[in-house]
């Protein structure tokens, strides 16, 4: 069912996308992404310096548009919006449910959209151009569900994850260098979380590093 969804967020994207075509010579240019990143939560912390490594680092998979607005001077603007499913697992979880039961490491899946805006600079190589960008990126969790290796352990147990463990909305800064060659790009970038991802009186934040190719239209 997830990934049900998330490929029909990806076709609907496509569509949307593919009518938008501009020209060498336009100030404006679109580009569509594909990305893979690595997910990279902290560990929770709480009053009195408690800390504990709840989560182990994830993977995500992203599918973006993006408007290129130029500016002066190789500087430039970069709204986008993004989709995204990610997926990272808790680092053994007990149940007091029945008893004390470990049921492993359960997985945290995710479908969440994004709207990044950037600003950089695009240095021109002679027939490759080479783009350094930063910006915030405001982040809304659409789907999330808590899947235990166990099930029978959780029974009754509410596996929405925003409804009492996560907050839907976050914000974190974004990073990156892109090279584009022709109508093609590869990007590196890394998003640094600004905002505590957990509801209640622990907090944690999560960051990102991926790669990303794109084809600009």
């Amino acid at each position: 069912m997830r990934l049900k969804l998330f490929l029909c967020v990806t076709v609907l994207l496509a569509a949307l996308c593919a009518p938008v075509r501009v020209s060498a010579g336009d100030r404006t240019a679109f580009s569509l992404r594909v990305g893979a990143a690595a997910t990279i939560p902290t560990a929770w912390h709480g009053d009195g310096g408690f800390t504990i490594d709840m989560y182990r680092p994830g993977t995500s998979m992203s599918l973006g548009g993006h408007v290129r607005v130029a500016l002066a001077g190789g500087w430039y603007v970069e709204p986008g919006v993004v989709a995204s499913y990610s997926r990272f697992r808790y680092d053994e979880l007990y149940t007091a449910e029945g008893g004390f039961e470990s049921d492993g490491n359960p997985a945290v899946d995710r479908l969440i959209f994004a709207v990044p805006v950037v600003a950089g600079y695009t240095f021109d190589l002679g027939g490759f151009g080479l783009s350094v960008f930063t910006g915030p990126e405001l982040s809304l969790g659409a789907v999330g569900r808590f899947n235990p290796r166990k099930p029978e352990l959780w029974e009754g147990v509410n596996r929405n994850i925003y409804s009492k463990e996560m907050n839907r909305v976050g914000a974190s800064w974004k990073v990156g260098a892109m090279a584009s060659l022709g109508m093609f790009e590869i990007g590196l970038e890394a998003a640094i979380g600004m905002t505590d991802m957990l509801q209640g009186a622990v907090s944690c934040r999560e960051s990102r590093v991926g790669a990303t190719i794109g084809y600009c239209f």
